[in-house]
């Protein structure tokens, strides 16, 4: 799967538009476009088929086998990453959007563990999101994320003081638990899919 920076970059050039053209056509402002094109923020599926969509091409998303859906062992972590600071985070809200649409898979979708990547926090995350799903769902939390230890000291993503205090009040549960302190609209929506 290509990344998104990547896709952003490649459809814009091809379509000979500048950042600001692009933006202007989308609906966002060009620093919009520029963090996405820099990897400093991951666009929702929505926002990738708009920008594709004002560069003249189209978004083409494609389904997994019949039967298998994405799993959270292997959604937002590629191979040989191991560190928090390098999720694929649209892998990861792709995953919660998903399974916010279809909620009877959830079980299959974090039964099985990840491989432990060396980062708590990465560990931490994965394990977090598993319960959330599965307490979302109505469903049992799978046995490996009691298996993570939750982190010793707090961790939130970088930004302002007021930014941090935002993250640490919209926290789920689940992640407070572990220390973690990220607002649920990084995975989940705040309005809900059509």
């Amino acid at each position: 799967m290509q990344p998104a920076s990547e896709l952003v970059a490649s459809v814009r050039k091809e379509s000979g538009l500048s950042q600001r053209a692009l933006a202007e056509r989308v609906g966002c402002s060009r620093s919009t476009v520029a963090r996405i094109e820099s990897g400093d923020m991951d666009p929702t599926l929505t926002m990738l088929a708009r920008i594709t969509s004002a560069a003249g091409g189209q978004l083409e998303v494609r389904a997994r086998r019949p039967g298998r859906g994405p799993r959270l062992a292997s959604a937002g972590v590629g191979s040989g990453v191991g560190s928090v600071d390098h999720v694929d985070w649209t892998a990861l809200r792709a995953l919660v959007d998903w399974l916010t649409r279809y909620p009877d898979h959830t079980d299959a979708a974090i039964a099985d563990p990840p491989t432990r990547s060396g980062d708590p926090r990465l560990d931490n995350l994965l394990a977090a999101t598993a319960e959330k799903l599965a307490d979302d769902a109505g469903r049992p939390r799978p046995r490996w994320p009691a298996a993570v230890a939750p982190l010793p000291h707090p961790w939130r993503p970088s930004g302002t003081p007021r930014q941090q205090e935002r993250e640490a009040s919209t926290t789920p549960s689940q992640f407070s638990a572990r220390n973690l302190l990220l607002g649920a609209d990084n995975l989940w929506r705040t309005v809900p899919l059509r």
